[in-house]
């Protein structure tokens, strides 16, 4: 289905959501923080960015909302986000 990039700091919420996104049959790239996901965006062209479940504002090196801001293109803000 798709290529989705996942950053999520938290262990065991990052790996319920990558267990969830297989089983729909979407192939999956796990970061923990924003840095990472900057690189991996750049290197492997997801198709799709998951930065934290609602956007983590309190992840390591870099957080969610500074690492939406640096990637380019469209970005959806969902309603209760804090951008």
């Amino acid at each position: 289905m798709a290529i989705i990039l996942l950053a999520e700091d938290t262990t065991t919420v990052r790996m319920a959501v990558r267990e969830t996104l297989i089983r729909l049959g979407h192939e999956v790239i796990e970061t923990t923080n924003g840095a990472e996901a900057l690189a991996r965006f750049e290197n492997d062209e997801p198709d799709t960015v998951l930065l934290g479940i609602a956007l983590d504002i309190a992840m390591p090196t870099q957080n969610g909302l500074s690492a939406l801001n640096a990637i380019p293109g469209p970005s959806i803000r969902m309603r209760g986000s804090p951008c």
